[in-house]
């Protein structure tokens, strides 16, 4: 069974996502993958508000994950 899941960044800007430690792309990003517990990073020159999540996908829903750049 797959999902799907949404990454975002509020703030503006992309950086590189990856899920379970893959290369998955550029935020913003739609992922389709298995069901259950995936880690999401995020990777780029910015600073991001989580830098990492856990996220559940669910067969029956899309999942939406949205990090936020921290400004200094």
């Amino acid at each position: 069974m797959t999902g799907m899941l949404v990454v975002s960044i509020s703030g503006g800007g992309s950086a590189i996502v990856a899920i379970d430690g893959q290369n998955e792309g550029r935020a913003p990003l739609t992922w389709r993958g298995g069901v259950g517990k995936h880690i999401v990073k995020l990777r780029g020159v910015e600073d991001y508000a989580p830098r990492l999540a856990t996220v559940t996908i669910s067969a029956t829903d899309t999942s939406r994950l949205t990090f936020t750049i921290r400004r200094p």
